[in-house]
């Protein structure tokens, strides 16, 4: 014969054991969950950051005094690439040099109208991509951009 206060305190442990492990269950979503969102508020705070520093160079960024002269740097002459790649390579070892520090395409672009280059192209970030892409002299840093490969010291 069964006790029916043994039976009922085994059914009451039985519940409480299965209600135990659905809660370890949950806590385990959450942490999961929680370990997720802290990853993306650490990405999230990067990339403030980096849009921080960019918004402080482009705030520091001055056209330069004097720009180079157009005879050294014309405006590029349009159906003509291999020109125009020759004077991008020239004008961005100037500007890279200048910077200490790698440069996206869009800032080099700026900065090479600054100094009076003109690209005559309907893009001219991918014109500059396309010079500066395999030549040994530079290197693109990914979310950065472009730099020397050999910086003077």
């Amino acid at each position: 014969m069964s006790d029916p206060a043994a039976d009922q305190l085994a059914i009451t442990l039985d519940m409480l054991e299965k209600q135990i492990l659905e809660r370890e269950s949950e806590l385990a979503e959450w942490r999961a969950f929680l370990v997720e969102r802290e990853a993306e508020i650490a990405l999230g705070k990067k990339r403030a950051e980096n849009l921080r520093t960019m918004l402080e160079e482009m705030r520091q960024f001055r056209p330069a005094a004097k720009p180079l002269s157009l005879e050294k740097y014309p405006t590029a002459q349009p159906g003509r690439p291999g020109k125009q790649s020759e004077q991008i390579r020239q004008l961005a070892k100037v500007i890279l040099r200048e910077a200490g520090k790698p440069i996206m395409q869009l800032d080099l672009k700026e900065r090479m109208e600054a100094k009076g280059l003109l690209l005559q192209t309907v893009n001219p970030v991918d014109l500059i991509r396309s010079a500066l892409r395999n030549q040994p002299e530079f290197r693109h840093i990914r979310s950065e951009g472009w730099t020397l490969v050999n910086p003077p010291e």
